[in-house]
């Protein structure tokens, strides 16, 4: 049984075209015609980066390994070569040792999260492995005019926790959101910021909530800020809040969210049962 930490990944549009009335039409026209192919871009990025070794670390050239491609889901192992002095006969030698972690790719258009292993022998921490893969995908999706953004899931209660630990205190909190192309995130956001991101070409979109006296009013049953709550957690972006009295911010997005998986399962290509672990994640 092998630990896993969750990550959605998000993708971005990049313009070069002329931003004014005579190109509103064509550039709107151009940006739906990027997006509809975000995730067939992505699916040809990874295979690619995984044959062709593209993914780096500290400038080195990473071994790759492509497990099973089934289904939406792709796995698929990245080693990273680390030095080990062994002894022997009280003689000492330096060998290099290539250990590997384990990713899941869901790949659906409605769902776009990617399953890490936690082998710290490979990589301390599987936020590093993140970066590697969005840094090669990124870097080979950009003659397709498309950026992507990996980010990790994190609690939805830890934005409650804070609040209650923090009563009448909290003077202000803001919300931050990326281009909203995941449809289980972006139904859920209001129609409004949909359309005024689009139309502006804007990449990110702020809610904020102020108190100039006194402290907000955070209510656990208040549908908007369960929804801002819901969509901020699973699209990995933190939450700000400021606190009466004091100047500095205070985040969320420390937890993480785990999933256990039998390699088995990944090994036996038991895709169907990966698909249900991944697409549905609990993160309570």
């Amino acid at each position: 049984m092998a630990t896993f930490n969750m990550y959605t990944y998000q993708f971005n549009p990049i313009f070069d075209l002329p931003i004014g009335s005579l190109f509103d039409e064509f550039f709107i026209q151009e940006q739906d015609n990027i997006m509809s192919q975000k995730n067939i871009v992505f699916e040809n990025v990874i295979l690619t980066a995984i044959h062709n070794l593209e993914f780096y670390h500290r400038s080195r050239k990473l071994s790759a390994q492509l497990i099973f491609h089934q289904k939406d889901i792709i796995a698929f192992k990245i080693a990273n070569k680390r030095k080990i002095v062994l002894e022997k006969k009280f003689v000492e030698s330096t060998e290099t040792n290539e250990p590997s972690t384990l990713i899941l790719i869901y790949n659906n258009n409605n769902i776009q999260r990617i399953a890490i292993e936690q082998h710290r022998e490979a990589f301390p921490d599987t936020d590093i492995v993140a970066k590697i893969i969005q840094n090669a995908t990124s870097r080979l999706m950009y003659n397709d005019k498309l950026s992507v953004t990996i980010r990790k899931e994190y609690c939805e209660t830890e934005f409650w926790n804070f609040v209650k630990a923090n009563p009448n205190q909290i003077q202000m909190i803001r919300f931050e959101f990326e281009y909203p192309n995941l449809p289980r995130l972006r139904e859920t956001i209001s129609d409004i910021i949909k359309e005024a991101g689009k139309s502006i070409s804007g990449d990110r979109a702020i809610i904020q909530y102020e108190a100039t006296n006194g402290g907000l009013n955070l209510d656990e049953n208040n549908e908007t800020l369960k929804q801002l709550n819901r969509v901020s957690s699973e699209s990995g972006n933190p939450i700000t809040f400021r606190l009466r009295g004091m100047r500095e911010h205070h985040k969320t997005g420390r937890t993480t969210i785990t999933k256990e998986i039998d390699e088995l399962d990944i090994t036996t290509d038991k895709v169907d049962d990966i698909i249900k672990i991944l697409g549905a994640i609990d993160n309570e």
